[in-house]
């Protein structure tokens, strides 16, 4: 007998690959039990019209949507305000939760009619892939989700107010038309996924190849854990993209000779400052793709106690890229980290270089 390692399903010797998110299947012994499931398992979860509201109707408000470029947008600011005024604070979750399925309705009627609603004990999803990806990928979302929260602790963003949203696109133009309101003057840049952060925060994807899919949305998951706090953003894609590894059946090491080659010709004592500034990331080319791997190398550099990192975390502050919280919290200052990596030079952050940095950039825009 094999097993998908991520699903869970069983399958005969023969097969090679699950039916389901198509993962390399493994061998169960004959005299072992099944091999768990990564993480916590979760209800199954729900394919069914969505729960009617108990605390929150928003068709009783007249303006609580708005189409707009072709979605139902809500009216978060109203919304917010109905629930602080209106609703006693104990229901406050439930009214988010009603306020949440009700604009995932929305959505999915916007979509038509080969979109589904699902839902369990923490998400909902949007979607039109078959009900089997559909479910597995809510299972995989649950999963996942706790482990980042373990790992990060206290760190992790626990507001218990509403459920998680995914909206999964098939159509690459419905991407980007919906993502393009929360861009200013309509502008977005190419992504496979974006974690949008204004009124109520949820994760907008293109449906693309499983595999692909659940780094993503690992990605993506991880930026929701720590939205709450203002990290740098070399700090916020280096926690990203770790766990991003993660999802992965067999990754691929995150630096080889080459690589390591690229990185040693390209970073200066100059340039050093826009990564710890986070506008690298920003610039076409070698400093984009050099950036989000310099940030997984640093954040494995740094990462000793759990506990420890999440006190860094909750410290780090993007004025002087977390160099404060790293000597507080980690004993580690970050340039000597990053030295290790690139060798000798003047590699710590510097406040004024920062600021700088944030100037050119801005004025550029």
């Amino acid at each position: 007998m094999k097993k998908c390692s991520y699903c869970g399903k069983d399958y005969p010797d023969a097969v090679e690959r699950c039916e389901i998110d198509a993962e390399t299947l493994v061998e169960v012994g004959l005299n072992e039990k099944p091999l768990p499931l990564p993480y916590k398992g979760s209800p199954p979860p729900k394919l069914e019209a969505p729960p009617r509201p108990t605390v929150l109707d928003l068709s009783e408000i007249g303006n609580a949507f708005e189409l707009r470029e072709g979605f139902s947008r809500p009216n978060w600011k109203l919304i917010r305000q109905l629930i602080k005024n209106d609703i006693s604070p104990e229901s406050h979750s439930q009214a988010w939760t009603d306020a949440a399925f009700q604009w995932a309705e929305q959505i999915r009627a916007d979509l038509g009619g080969e979109y589904n609603l699902l839902w369990s004990d923490q998400f909902i999803l949007v979607t039109a892939l078959e009900q089997e990806k559909a479910r597995s990928l809510l299972q995989f979302s649950e999963r996942t989700l706790d482990h980042i929260n373990e790992s990060l602790q206290d760190a992790a963003w626990r507001s218990g107010l509403g459920k998680h949203l995914l909206f999964l696109f098939v159509d690459l133009d419905d991407y980007y038309q919906y993502i393009a309101d929360f861009y200013r003057d309509g502008v977005y840049p190419t992504t496979s996924g974006v974690l949008l952060g204004r009124g109520y925060v949820h994760i907008a994807m293109p449906a693309g190849e499983g595999r692909q899919i659940r780094r993503v949305l690992t990605h993506e998951l991880a930026h929701n854990v720590v939205v709450h706090l203002p990290l740098p953003a070399w700090l916020n894609e280096g926690v990203a993209q770790t766990f991003e590894r993660t999802a992965i059946d067999r990754p691929e090491p995150f630096l080889d000779h080459d690589l390591r080659d690229r990185h040693l010709a390209f970073w200066n004592n100059a340039n050093i400052q826009k990564f710890w500034a986070g506008t690298s990331f920003y610039d076409p080319g070698d400093s984009n793709e050099l950036s989000y791997n310099l940030a997984e190398i640093m954040v494995n550099l740094l990462n000793p106690k759990p506990s420890n990192f999440a006190d860094f975390l909750k410290a780090a502050r993007p004025e002087d890229a977390g160099q404060t919280a790293s000597l507080d919290c980690l004993g580690a200052d970050l340039g000597s980290v990053m030295g290790t990596f690139l060798g000798e030079g003047n590699w710590r952050p510097n406040r004024k270089a920062i600021a700088e940095c944030w100037a050119a950039r801005k004025k550029k825009n």
